[in-house]
């Protein structure tokens, strides 16, 4: 699909899912510490199992981020009509390198690809430094719920993300 680099040259490329690569995605999720799953899942679960379920699916699209051939992040979107949920996990390593900003550009290319009016995306309340982000994709309304926060965001044309 696309690829960025990191500061230090390294590339991160960002395609969609394929069935293929369910085995290093797999190995990815199993890299991620606790608190990344706790993050991602808003709770204590089973991140392989969750994470299966969701790819097997079909209510849901993902993207994979590799670096050097190596799987290091997963992105979704689940549509419901004219609305989508997106969920983000980024292996540890990669976290706050822009991983999880280029997966969410390409969920949110398909999104308005697909015709979702608003993009979905719950957010706990100690990871609040993600809200900024998600309000550079386009017109957001914050509400808190259940510990966190719940953002809607009207995708309308293209902007920043």
């Amino acid at each position: 699909m696309h690829a960025t680099q990191f500061s230090d040259r390294t590339e991160v490329r960002i395609s969609r899912f394929d069935r293929n690569a369910t085995a290093a995605v797999l190995a990815m999720v199993g890299r991620c510490s606790p608190e990344t799953t706790y993050r991602r899942f808003h709770g204590v679960v089973d991140a392989v199992a969750q994470v299966t379920a969701q790819l097997a699916g079909d209510r849901h699209e993902s993207f994979v981020a590799t670096v050097e051939g190596r799987c290091v992040g997963l992105a979704t979107l689940a549509t419901e009509g004219a609305s989508a949920h997106i969920g983000v996990l980024v292996e540890d390593a990669y976290q706050r390198c822009g991983v999880g900003a280029a997966l969410a550009c390409a969920v949110v290319a398909r999104a308005r690809t697909l015709g979702v009016a608003t993009l979905n995306a719950d957010v706990l309340a100690e990871s609040r430094g993600l809200l900024p982000a998600l309000t550079r994709i386009g017109p957001a309304r914050t509400s808190i719920e259940r510990g966190g926060y719940r953002v809607e965001i009207a995708l309308g044309r293209e902007r920043a993300a």
